[in-house]
């Protein structure tokens, strides 16, 4: 038994533990099934793959920045989504001033 990631469109999606035989039968449904319990760092879900090495995803955006975006996607969001239970979830999030 090893461990392999499953990758598709340069991320890795899933890993696994299985034996040979079953990786390779399931290599057609993915970019890639690569072998990865005998690397140094082991990659994860989210990292991304260019065929010959593995990258850890970005850092995200620190909370202020994320919250500044949100706030701008709800001031643009139109007035049908705006209904009173939204409002007040927006309020709760912190997306909307009382």
């Amino acid at each position: 038994m090893a461990e392999y990631a499953l990758v598709r469109g340069g991320r890795v999606v899933n890993v696994i533990v299985a034996d040979a035989a079953f990786a390779a039968s399931i290599g057609a449904e993915f970019d890639g099934v690569v072998r990865v319990d005998v690397l140094p760092v082991r990659p994860g879900p989210g990292w991304g793959y260019d065929g010959a090495a593995f990258a850890p995803p970005a850092a995200p955006a620190p909370v202020a920045d994320r919250l500044a975006a949100a706030r701008a996607k709800w001031a643009a969001a139109p007035a049908l989504v705006k209904n009173e239970a939204m409002q007040a979830l927006a309020i709760a999030l912190g997306l909307q001033d009382q």
